[in-house]
């Protein structure tokens, strides 16, 4: 069988049946719920256009050197067509790299993986929690993760559920997660792709990829389960200050800035605020064109940021590659390429369709999401100086 192009370039059938198929199925959640399964999950691709041969073939040339990056392994390995081993969708970690959180779309579950310490690349599955459906502890193709700074509460985009889901554990060595809460559902959540929560826990960013914008919601203090919706920015288009199918969302320590994944406008696109409980959000600036160039993107799917704010990593969905950009201080809005990791390929080190890229707050390691080599790929920093 043809390989199969990655989950991202699904999105393009969602927009396809905004149109006619909108006027005999009027209710967007209808729509979806009839062909989510098709076309919002990370495994049943699409074949390859003729179109996407060519690039594909295009962007087979090994990748510029990848400073100071090497590879140190990767886990959940398998074949396509293996549930048990499905392909890897969304990822995150715990802040010291033992623990790692990685969505599975077709099993409608997180899969935890843990290693024993810093310095080992035997990573091991030990435990999944969430099942197949609609209730309190169930998901309809999970989508993007996010990590509490204590380890201990895991916030989902269950996508097809319209909906945050947010699990939690006693400490943050305990395999037993349990559901918490969720938010969303009530407020016509448009398949929420990704999620980022800020430090302290009381802010959560919501990529809403069918209504092409961010929503972001708020509880009043750490031991509430009440979230509420605050805001939301980004319209539908191609401005500056428009979003198209955004695919991802990460937010900056202090709370003031976001950065999301434009994957349909192939950018990067970076909102501000003055201040961590401002409503006001206005786009900084963008960076990034469609292409395989070393300032452009191919479908940007999911992104993170280092803690001091210099750099980010963003998942070239169709370059096959992950693009680093980095910026010479926390006040500049101008932002540079700076490397890239991986190319197209099927062996060690190399790339099919990666959809995350996680890096730990200080830079040091990197965890990507290889759903076509159906793995999660570790890679670790050494200064090149």
């Amino acid at each position: 069988m043809e390989p199969m192009y990655y989950c991202l370039r699904q999105q393009e059938v969602v927009s396809d049946f905004g149109g006619p198929m909108r006027s005999a199925i009027s209710n967007r959640r209808a729509l979806l719920r009839q062909f989510g399964v098709a076309v919002m999950t990370a495994v049943s691709g699409i074949p390859l256009t003729a179109e996407a041969k060519r690039k594909r073939k295009k962007k087979r040339n090994p990748a510029p050197p990848s400073s100071g990056w090497s590879f140190f392994g990767s886990f959940g390995g398998g074949t396509p067509g293996n549930t048990e081993s499905s392909p890897p969708n969304c990822v995150t970690t715990s802040q010291d790299g033992l623990t790692a959180l990685v969505t599975d779309p077709m099993n409608h579950r997180i899969a935890v993986w843990t290693r024993p310490d810093a310095a080992s690349s035997n990573w091991s599955r030990q435990t999944t929690f969430g099942s197949a459906g609609q209730q309190a502890a169930e998901f309809n193709s999970p989508q993007g993760v996010a990590m509490s700074a204590d380890g201990r509460t895991a916030y989902i985009a269950d996508s097809n559920n319209f909906r945050i889901s947010i699990w939690s554990r006693a400490i943050n060595t305990d395999s037993a997660w349990s559901p918490l809460a969720t938010f969303g559902a009530d407020a016509d959540l448009g398949n929420p792709y990704d999620v980022a929560v800020s430090s302290d826990g009381l802010t959560a960013w919501v990529a809403e990829i069918v209504n092409h914008r961010i929503s972001v919601w708020t509880r009043p203090d750490s031991n509430s389960t009440n979230w509420q919706l605050q805001t939301t920015f980004g319209t539908s288009g191609s401005g500056p200050a428009n979003l198209n199918q955004p695919a991802a969302v990460w937010a900056s320590t202090d709370a003031c800035t976001v950065w999301v994944a434009d994957s349909k406008n192939d950018r990067i696109s970076v909102w501000h605020r003055p201040d961590a409980n401002g409503q006001e959000w206005s786009a900084q600036t963008v960076f990034g064109t469609g292409g395989d160039g070393a300032a452009q993107f191919d479908m940007p799917g999911g992104l993170s940021v280092t803690a001091d704010g210099l750099e980010i990593y963003v998942a070239d969905v169709a370059n096959n590659r992950v693009s680093v950009w980095s910026r010479s201080s926390a006040a500049q809005t101008t932002w540079t390429p700076k490397t890239t990791i991986g190319s197209f390929g099927t062996v060690q080190a190399s790339l099919n369709n990666p959809r995350d890229a996680h890096v730990l707050p200080d830079g040091s390691g990197l965890w990507i999401t290889d759903p076509g080599n159906h793995q999660v790929d570790v890679w670790i920093y050494t200064d090149p100086s």
